[in-house]
């Protein structure tokens, strides 16, 4: 039991708890079989209270009696298969007797006076012959001493075989903790492998959004960068045509004070030629006025026509996304007339105009004398 002890010793407290579960069941078994031994005992008293002295006269049957008085001398035929062979108490030595309780019948005197000379003990130590004397009396009232030496092989061999069992459950245990605890360092590794992947997978999508956004905001610059071209052109125009209308206004302001000296003159030679004067700077100022009401006005169309083109040229960009073909789509030239009358040819892809699903109307046909996509 030392030795199984050490082994325990050796393993964790799941083990532990087993050895202390099989030491509850190895005490259990011991008060079940010292429980046994009492009830027999306490038969043996009421058998004797019961019958007194005239129990030595009982006879048994004689297949019973028979059974009961024979030498043992070889193996039982119940036990044949599971025990060694078992001899007699009248043929064993005195050193290979075991002790045991003290029978107390008032029905032998030999019994009596040895059982009152033995010490106040549980255990009790008998010479051969009382023994012997012992046999011969309860040989009608013992089962033969074979049966008893097969419940003690019994026993031995039952604690040996549930040694073995314990040991063998306690590899098993140590085996399996093993297993466990290699289950859980893959397991560890695995989560931390899987940490690792997301945290890749996530900047990975960073990067790729950010690549996407740098390539948008790329595009939205050059368009940036175009309208604020075409804005400075225009916003130069306009500073142009302003200069224009304020020395228009300085040379009309001037015009106006020499018509009022010219007015308060007395030669009125010099008045007529004056005002002559005057006519002919109000026909020019009034057509630089009408200059600069065209040039607004063809300011204002050709922003009208850069948004439009803005529009078209949108919407071709997604007819020639959305289109499975990819040969270049066959143009043809239209002559067309401009506000100021010029002729200028406009190069038309062939086909039907193409617009956006949330302006779609009817098709419009080309008509001589007109803009196209107006």
């Amino acid at each position: 039991m030392h030795r199984s002890f050490r082994t325990v010793r050796r393993f964790g407290p799941r083990q532990r708890s087993l050895a202390v579960l099989f030491k509850n069941i190895s005490s259990r078994s011991a008060r079940a079989g010292m429980h046994t031994h009492t009830h027999r005992t306490t038969m043996e008293k009421e058998y004797t209270q019961r019958f007194g002295a005239a129990a030595d006269s009982v006879t048994l049957p004689p297949h019973m009696r028979k059974r009961a008085i024979q030498p043992v001398t070889g193996k039982s035929s119940l036990l044949a298969p599971s025990i060694p062979d078992a001899s007699a108490p009248e043929n064993m030595p005195e050193s290979e007797t075991t002790a045991a309780p003290a029978f107390t019948s008032v029905t032998t005197k030999a019994a009596a006076d040895a059982a009152s000379a033995t010490p106040d003990s549980s255990f009790a130590t008998y010479n051969q012959d009382i023994l012997k004397q012992i046999g011969v009396k309860c040989a009608n009232k013992l089962p033969p001493a074979s049966a008893i030496q097969a419940m003690f092989l019994y026993e031995m061999q039952r604690q040996t075989e549930a040694e073995k069992l314990f040991h063998a459950q306690m590899f098993e245990l140590a085996k399996a903790e093993d297993h466990t605890h290699v289950q859980d360092r893959r397991i560890k590794e695995l989560e931390a492998r899987l940490a690792l992947l997301e945290r890749k997978m996530a900047a990975r999508d960073v990067d790729e959004r950010i690549a996407t956004s740098n390539v948008r905001l790329n595009a939205h610059q050059e368009k940036l960068n175009a309208c604020s071209g075409r804005l400075g052109w225009a916003e130069q125009k306009l500073a142009t045509v302003d200069q224009r209308l304020d020395e228009l206004k300085k040379r009309q302001d001037d015009a106006t004070l020499v018509a009022a000296a010219a007015a308060l003159s007395p030669a009125i030679t010099v008045s007529n030629a004056h005002s002559e004067d005057v006519a002919t700077m109000k026909e020019e100022i009034n057509v630089l006025f009408d200059d600069r009401d065209g040039i607004l006005n063809m300011v204002k169309e050709v922003k009208e026509n850069v948004a439009r083109l803005d529009l078209n040229i949108k919407q071709l960009i997604v007819q020639q996304l959305s289109s499975t073909s990819s040969s270049p789509a066959s143009t043809h030239r239209i002559p067309i007339k401009n506000p100021n009358g010029d002729l200028v040819e406009l190069s038309v892809p062939k086909g039907s105009s193409f617009s956006l699903k949330e302006n779609r109307g009817p098709v419009q046909s080309f008509q001589p004398g007109k803009q196209w996509g107006t």
